[in-house]
């Protein structure tokens, strides 16, 4: 395993402006990350080589210190990104350009206002985003600072049946990255299975739609069939891998929890149930100290051989990343984290 990952979430806070009907996060903690602790942990990212820092939340752009975290990252070489749900991208778009912010992660559920305003329960939600996503894009056209935007959607009973209308609504906001997330558990917006059928079809027709006319746009699913496997069959990230054995994404990918104090391997276990795969206790504690204890290298090393079998949260993009890994060889110098991530 190498010894630092290549990218790390840092969570600012878990307060948010919208109220998603997956989601409760606007329920917890109204707390926010210290803003020398956040400091600090980039320091310390840049010396040990960590790639990317992608900052999380609850709403990011909420951080009660937004304008000097981001006004801190101009001076740093390595990569940030954020994620969004895009209320305030157009308050901050300024701020957010003249950053080191290359990349931000955009939640948008339907290119429908109505439909994804119910989903996320917060009214005007994706007039704001789409008018912040052109705001940036304009304001970047003709200058050297360019602005990568991708679009999380989680695929529910809300948006399963027009998910090719998505395309144009990404092409009129220069998306070239759109992931799409399984709704997991017992979720009110979970699909039944006829709806799943008419989805499978609607991303057929997408994957068919990039090749037949060769658009500027990466989806991180391949196979329709595989992204509901797991809600169609239990399917465990083992069988989707193409017979890998190991999750390198435990030792590439660290998630910590800048306002409670906890760290993990992979973005995508903190809130899993994966009990032993957490750190608590970590504030001002340097993170080199932290993630290179013995004791916590050996748990991300067992983890990593279990997990394939054993995890059932694992994301479309994190299993597409963990080829990723696999194929330009995770112990290598090579270990950064793709665009598409």
């Amino acid at each position: 395993m190498t010894d630092y990952p290549s990218m790390v979430y840092v969570r600012l806070l878990q307060k948010c402006n919208a109220r998603c009907v997956m989601c409760d996060s606007y329920t917890k903690n109204q707390e926010s990350a210290r803003l020398d602790y956040v400091t600090n942990l980039i320091d310390e990212f840049e010396g040990l080589g960590v790639n990317e820092v992608r900052f999380t939340g609850g709403e990011t752009l909420m951080y009660k210190h937004l304008g000097p975290l981001l006004e801190f990252t101009r001076g740093k070489r390595m990569k940030f990104s954020l994620i969004t749900n895009g209320t305030a991208l157009r308050k901050f778009s300024e701020a957010l350009i003249a950053s080191k912010i290359g990349k931000i992660i955009c939640s948008i559920d339907s290119p429908y206002p109505a439909i994804h305003n119910e989903v996320r329960k917060t009214r005007s939600l994706l007039e704001h985003a789409s008018a912040g996503i052109k705001t940036i894009n304009d304001k970047t056209a003709n200058g050297e600072r360019a602005m990568q935007f991708v679009v999380n959607t989680v695929v529910s009973s809300e948006n399963y049946y027009h998910l090719r209308d998505f395309v144009p609504f990404l092409h009129e906001h220069h998306v070239r990255y759109w992931n799409l997330i399984p709704i997991h558990g017992e979720q009110p917006i979970r699909m039944n299975r006829a709806q799943i059928d008419v989805a499978i079809r609607e991303i057929d027709y997408i994957l068919s739609r990039i090749q037949r006319e060769a658009l500027d746009l990466t989806l991180n699913v391949s196979d329709p069939l595989d992204f509901f496997s797991t809600a169609i069959r239990g399917t465990k990230p083992a069988e989707l891998t193409g017979g890998l054995k190991r999750c390198h994404v435990v030792s590439q990918v660290a998630f910590i929890d800048a306002v409670n104090g906890k760290l993990t391997g992979c973005n995508d276990l903190m809130y899993s149930g994966f009990d032993e795969m957490i750190v608590g206790d970590i504030l001002d504690k340097p993170f080199r100290e932290v993630w290179g204890n013995d004791a916590f290298r050996l748990t991300r090393e067992r983890f990593s051989c279990q997990a394939l079998h054993r995890c059932d949260r694992c994301e479309p993009t994190n299993i597409k990343l963990n080829k990723h890994l696999e194929r330009v060889g995770a112990e290598t110098n090579d270990r950064k984290v793709p665009i598409w991530f």
